[in-house]
């Protein structure tokens, strides 16, 4: 098709020429650009990794330190715990000198105690007596332990300071040959007043 146009040539759109760009020398630039960058940037994640290599090492290295220093932490609180519930106890008004020489003359023939311990769960303090029952002149262990229990009730030396006794957790065992009761009294010491 033959194209016609009637405007004068200085009207007429001009067609944009663009410049001829030499292509292989912006190639070559580019490329180099490139090169250049990634040998930046390869240079300075190798200096990152050898700098993480050494903190790495030195981590290490001081790991023992930091286990023992954690572990020295928490030796110090649990002491800190003990030293408070001490001196709560201390504070408390009865002694316990005349306490446990009570509990001794309180314990019948036939039961050992093996244990005595004192914990505490939130506010609460408790006075824990594990022993070991043996039947005794034809008693029941379990009568040997609640005769016990209540005896400990009964003695207004040992129950002193003290709001209830409870009996914990009983288990039967073998010990060369002959039945006996492991068994576990739970006694709840009263608020301080």
């Amino acid at each position: 098709m033959i194209e016609i146009n009637l405007l004068p040539p200085e009207m007429r759109k001009k067609k944009l020429e663009l410049p001829e760009i030499p292509l292989i020398p912006v190639g070559v630039g580019i490329l180099c650009v490139f090169v250049i960058g990634s040998l930046i940037l390869g240079l300075a994640v190798h200096r990152k990794n050898s700098q993480l290599k050494i903190l790495r090492r030195e981590w290490e290295e001081k790991l023992p330190l930091k286990n023992e220093a954690d572990g020295l932490k928490a030796e110090i609180e649990r002491l800190r715990t003990k030293k408070a519930l001490l001196e709560d106890l201390s504070k408390r008004r009865f002694l316990w000198s005349a306490k446990l020489n009570s509990l001794s003359d309180l314990v019948p023939m036939g039961v050992w105690l093996t244990e005595l311990s004192l914990d505490e769960m939130g506010e609460t303090k408790f006075l824990t007596l594990e022993g070991i029952a043996m039947p005794f002149k034809g008693q029941e262990m379990v009568a040997l332990v609640t005769g016990f229990m209540e005896t400990l009730k009964n003695d207004k030396t040992f129950f002193s300071g003290l709001e209830e006794i409870e009996l914990g957790p009983i288990e039967r065992i073998k010990v060369e040959e002959k039945e006996v009761m492991r068994f576990s009294l739970v006694c709840r010491l009263k608020e301080r007043e």
